[in-house]
């Protein structure tokens, strides 16, 4: 990726993009609709009982937190060991990040914690693209340990599972983001993937919620 959020107007970028899915500018109001969809749909198909409600951080509608790394150097691991060991540091910096920010979240307010990067992932992407992931309780102790602690005083929480995701799934509006953001949402939840993830290969279908593919952890 090239470490920056496509923050073009939808004329300038109407060019590279001959499909219609998730055109520029990536800024706070194109993630806000992507997490809006999330609630409307998680409160269709619950029939009330899930509502989810969020926030964007940086609260300026272009702004984004700079990580001190590279994007090559969070995605180029090669081991599982190695690939965790990204994971955890990009989720750290990036937490870190919002934490030293006077505008920034106050943890203790907010249950599910997800990061998003510059460019497209691993599974859609080159080799070195950071790989989509939810990382729950048991990911955090085998790649770091433990849970991670965030913040201070009254705003202070301990992160006990988080997730990443890219900007967008292509850079030509090939793919729309909305199912893998639901998908990885009903990981949050507790739905289990229902991928073919021993082969790597789809086991449902890819009409299926949480089954497009073993190319996610």
């Amino acid at each position: 990726g090239r470490g920056k959020f496509d923050l073009r107007g939808f004329r300038e970028a109407r060019p590279d993009y001959p499909f219609p899915y998730d055109t520029p500018p990536h800024d706070a109001e194109y993630f806000g609709h992507h997490l809006d969809a999330l609630s409307r749909y998680y409160q269709t198909v619950s029939e009330g009982q899930v509502k989810i409600e969020h926030a964007i951080f940086p609260v300026e509608r272009e702004a984004a937190y700079s990580m001190p790394g590279t994007a090559l150097s969070y995605g180029n691991g090669r081991s599982e060991a190695e690939i965790g060991t990204k994971w955890i540091e990009l989720i750290e910096t990036a937490l870190d990040s919002a934490a030293a920010d006077p505008a920034g979240p106050c943890f203790a307010e907010y249950n599910s914690f997800l990061i998003i990067h510059a460019g497209v992932g691993h599974e859609t992407g080159e080799l070195n693209d950071i790989r989509s992931v939810y990382l729950n309780t048991s990911d955090l102790f085998e790649f770091r340990g433990g849970p991670i602690q965030v913040g201070d005083g009254t705003c202070g929480r301990e992160i006990a599972d988080a997730w990443i995701l890219p900007e967008s799934l292509s850079a030509s509006g090939r793919a729309g983001m909305n199912g893998l953001i639901a998908k990885f949402f009903g990981n949050q939840l507790g739905l289990i993937g229902l991928s073919n993830f021993a082969d790597g290969l789809p086991a449902l279908g890819a009409w299926s919620l949480m089954d497009v593919g073993a190319n996610v952890r």
